[in-house]
């Protein structure tokens, strides 16, 4: 083949694959929109496909159902913990290396806040949903340790690494759970950074319990329309601001995110890689 003909044909894929990779993305807001606007179950495939103006057909090559575009990031998201771990080549190892896996991943999906609100907010409206959201934390959970073993020259992990996974991821989506519970205000990072704390020493990290505290404190206020005294009700460094309806945090809040939030550089695994950007979880 002569080699400005495969060039040409190389272009083209490359074209074809951003077109792909648009309509995919445009796919995922159209039906976020609608989800937000009309319900979950109300909304039909048609009405998605209608939105960005492309066959029903053309819908199920990207996704196979309308829960597969809810959680269409989750490849994404198994495949970035993958590369975090490989790039923390000691995390199986060292605690503090694993805790900057976790810590990365968590900003990771920082990244995409605004998503995780409106995908909390549906879940919580839809047990179906939950169930599906609970097999993306048990997808990281296995895939962590995984990559764990791998690390250990082990062909698959043991009861120590399958603890060691579980009780670390389980940690980081308790810290989701209640920043998401706070309408994704002030930093993840901080709420994800107590949450490890209390996973390595309990005894020792009691002062995460505000802001735990704090979310329970708001959940009364909502059934009694009482002052949340005794709790932090603004600050720049930890989340903050409830605003809930029905009992499931509102995604349409404009949020602030502290500084904090942003990654810095300083642990076991400091690296130059780049931190890609989550599309549009949890």
């Amino acid at each position: 083949m002569p080699k400005h003909q495969e060039q040409e044909e190389l272009a083209e894929r490359g074209l074809r694959s951003r077109k792909q990779a648009r309509t995919r993305r445009e796919l995922e807001g159209a039906a976020l929109a609608l989800f937000e606007d009309k319900g979950y179950e109300e909304t039909t495939v048609e009405e998605i496909a209608g939105a960005v103006e492309v066959s029903p057909r053309t819908f199920f090559r990207y996704f196979r159902s309308k829960e597969d575009v809810l959680f269409g990031d989750e490849a994404d998201q198994v495949a970035e913990l993958r590369r975090i771990v490989r790039d923390c080549p000691t995390a199986a190892t060292d605690m503090a290396a694993l805790r900057e896996v976790l810590l990365t991943f968590a900003n990771y999906l920082s990244s995409g806040h605004q998503q995780l609100l409106t995908r909390a907010a549906l879940v919580a409206r839809n047990p179906r949903l939950g169930e599906r959201s609970l097999r993306v934390l048990r997808s990281w959970e296995l895939t962590l340790a995984d990559e764990l073993a791998l690390q250990r020259g082990m062909p698959t992990p043991d009861l120590h690494l399958l603890v060691l996974a579980a009780s670390s991821m389980g940690a980081l989506n308790v810290a989701v759970r209640v920043w998401l519970a706070l309408d994704g205000e002030g930093s993840l990072m901080t709420v994800v950074k107590r949450a490890l704390d209390v996973a390595s020493n309990p005894e020792g990290a009691r002062g995460a319990d505000h802001v735990a505290g704090a979310v329970r404190c708001r959940d009364r206020i909502e059934l009694a329309g009482e002052s949340c005294k005794g709790h932090a009700q603004t600050s720049t460094s930890s989340p903050v601001g409830v605003q809930r309806s029905n009992g499931v945090a509102s995604a349409n809040r404009g949020t602030s995110r502290s500084s904090s939030d942003k990654h810095e550089n300083g642990y076991a695994c400091s690296s130059k890689r780049t931190t890609r950007r989550v599309r549009t979880p949890l």
